[in-house]
């Protein structure tokens, strides 16, 4: 499955840093077969990208993935990472404690670089339940200490439902 949502940048440097095309965020399910196939990520067209029920599986793994692209002479001397977070909310009276789930790529140091991002929910990591998804990406400076820089995005992606199958 698939679900797209804008992926909304923020950047507060000069003009010799821009954010373009403001990325988007797909949701993605592999099948919990016992083949051990595992769909093709981004499906071959013209299958990919499909309209998203947004209903999953707890035995189904899943992934988050966006892409942006930044450009500029600020790009040459920046010297970091992008941390990218999928967070989840419970609907409901319950709270689910698993999140953020997390990955980081190194930023690169070109004049125009196109980004893609993956992060893997493995399966069995979710309870059953409601969940709001949101996607969250920062650029880090690594000294000191992985210091936030002021380029920072967030995407709501929408309510998943988790169940369990019988």
């Amino acid at each position: 499955m698939a679900a797209y949502s804008k992926l909304d940048f923020e950047v507060n440097l000069n003009g010799m840093f821009k954010v373009l095309h403001g990325g988007y965020a797909i949701l993605s399910e592999e099948p919990d077969d016992d083949q051990g196939d595992h769909l093709s990520f981004p499906s071959p067209g013209p299958y990919h990208p499909y309209p998203s029920n947004m209903i999953i599986q707890t035995d189904q793994p899943w992934k988050v993935k966006c892409h942006w692209h930044v450009k500029g002479s600020l790009c040459l001397i920046i010297y970091g990472k992008w941390e990218c977070n999928v967070y989840l909310e419970e609907m409901g009276a319950g709270e689910y404690k698993g999140s953020p789930f997390t990955t980081t790529i190194p930023f690169v140091n070109e004049l125009e670089h196109a980004y893609e991002s993956v992060v893997n929910i493995p399966a069995n990591a979710i309870p059953p339940g409601v969940y709001r998804v949101t996607l969250s990406l920062q650029l880090l400076n690594l000294s000191p200490k992985n210091a936030p820089l002021p380029v920072a995005a967030f995407s709501d992606i929408g309510l998943l439902k988790v169940y369990e199958s019988v």
